[in-house]
C-alpha cells in the first residue's frame, strides 16, 4: 500500500510540475469548486439547484481540459469520477432512484471530456506538424536562396569567364593576321586572302593585282637612328598606304620593311598604274620622326592575274621579281611582272 502510494504521489507531482504555477493555481481553484459542488449535493442542500450545480461541474471540467490538456484533463477526470462513485454508494445506501442521474451525468462529462481532449490533442499535433512543415519549407527556401544566390554568383563568373575567353580570342585572332605594329593585316591573312581572291576572279571574270613593296633606304633609318625610329616610321608607311589605295583594297605587312597591296576588280590596267603612283609618290615624301627627317622611297613590283599567273604563288614570285629588277635599276620605282622591266618613271 505504501509502494502503491509512493508511486502516485510520483506520478502526480510528474503531472503538475510541467504546469505553470498559474495554471496550477487555476486546477487547484476549479477542484476545489467542483468538490464544494459535490459536498453541496452529496448533504441535499438546496435539491433545486442541483441542476445548476451539475451543470457548473461540467463548465468547470470543460475549463480544466481546455486550459491544461494533461493536468487539467486528469483532474477533472478524477474529479468525475468520485462524483459519480459517491452518487452511486448514495444510491446503494439510500435505494433512492431519483439521484441516478448524478451518476450518468459525470460518466458522459467524462466522455465529452475524452472526445475534447482528443480534438484538442489532434489539433495541437495539427498545429504543431503545421509548424514544423513551416520550418521545413523555410529551411528549404533558405536553401533555395542559397543556391539561387549560388548559380548567380556561378552564372557572373561565367559571364566573366566568356568574356575573357572571347577576349582571348580576339587577342589570337588578331596576333594571327594582323601585325601588331603597323596594325595591318599580315603574311598569313595576305596568303588566305589571294588565294580568295583569285577564285572569285576566276567566278566572276575580273581581274586581280598584287603589289610587292619594299623599302630602298629603310636600313639606313635602323642604323642611324635605331629600331625604336625605325617602328615609328614603319607605322607612318602602314597608314601611308591605307591612304593610297581604294577603299575595297587592302594593304599587308608580310615582314621587315616588305609590304604587299592587293587590288582586287579592277577592269583595266591604267588603275592598277594609278594606285603604283600614290604609293610611290606617298614613299618618296620625307619622314619626319622626332625632329629627324628621312628619305626612303619605295620600290614596287606588280603582277595581275590572269596574265602573270592563274595561282598566288605564280603570282608572288612575278611580283617578288620585278620589285627586285625596279631595285636592279636604282629602286623608287614601280614595275609589272609580265616583262620583268620598269614601267614606272
Amino acid at each position: 500500500m505504501k509502494l502503491f502510494l509512493n508511486r502516485c504521489k510520483q506520478a502526480l507531482k510528474k503531472l503538475y510540475s510541467v504546469e505553470p504555477r498559474q495554471e496550477l493555481i487555476r486546477i487547484l481553484i476549479c477542484a476545489g469548486l467542483f468538490l464544494l459542488a459535490l459536498i453541496i449535493q452529496a448533504r441535499g442542500v438546496a435539491t433545486e439547484w442541483n441542476g445548476i450545480v451539475a451543470q457548473m461541474q461540467v463548465i468547470l471540467s470543460v475549463y480544466m481540459t481546455v486550459r491544461s490538456p494533461k493536468a487539467g484533463f486528469t483532474t477533472a477526470v478524477v474529479m468525475n469520477l468520485l462524483a459519480s462513485v459517491l452518487t452511486a454508494g448514495a444510491v446503494l445506501i439510500e435505494r433512492d432512484m431519483t439521484i441516478f442521474p448524478g451518476i450518468i451525468i459525470p460518466l458522459c462529462t467524462i466522455i465529452t471530456l475524452s472526445v475534447i481532449s482528443t480534438f484538442h490533442h489532434r489539433l495541437i499535433w495539427e498545429l504543431e506538424e503545421s509548424e514544423q512543415r513551416k520550418i521545413e519549407l523555410q529551411s528549404l527556401y533558405e536553401k533555395l536562396a542559397a543556391n539561387e544566390q549560388e548559380l548567380i554568383g556561378q552564372n557572373r563568373l561565367l559571364k566573366e569567364y566568356n568574356k575573357i575567353m572571347q577576349d582571348h580570342e580576339k587577342e589570337l585572332h588578331y596576333r594571327a593576321f594582323f601585325d601588331p605594329l603597323t596594325e595591318l593585316q599580315n603574311r598569313g591573312k595576305f596568303q588566305e586572302r589571294i588565294a580568295q581572291a583569285i577564285l572569285e576572279a576566276k567566278l566572276q571574270n575580273h581581274g586581280v593585282a598584287l603589289m610587292m613593296i619594299d623599302l630602298d633606304l629603310f636600313k639606313s633609318v635602323n642604323d642611324e637612328a635605331g629600331h625604336a625610329v625605325g617602328d615609328l616610321v614603319l607605322q607612318d608607311v602602314g597608314r601611308r598606304l591605307v591612304s593610297c589605295v581604294r577603299e575595297r583594297d587592302v594593304a599587308y605587312r608580310i615582314g621587315g620593311d616588305e609590304f604587299t597591296v592587293l587590288l582586287e576588280n579592277f577592269s583595266e590596267q591604267q588603275d592598277v598604274r594609278h594606285v603604283a603612283e600614290r604609293i610611290l609618290t606617298a614613299m618618296s615624301e620625307p619622314f619626319v620622326i622626332e625632329n629627324n627627317k628621312f628619305i626612303i622611297g619605295a620600290s614596287i613590283g606588280i603582277s595581275v592575274f590572269p596574265d602573270d599567273g592563274e595561282d598566288a604563288r605564280t603570282l608572288m614570285k612575278k611580283a617578288d621579281d620585278a620589285m627586285y629588277a625596279v631595285k636592279r635599276n636604282g629602286g623608287n620605282d614601280w614595275s609589272f611582272g609580265d616583262s620583268g622591266s620598269t614601267e614606272g618613271r
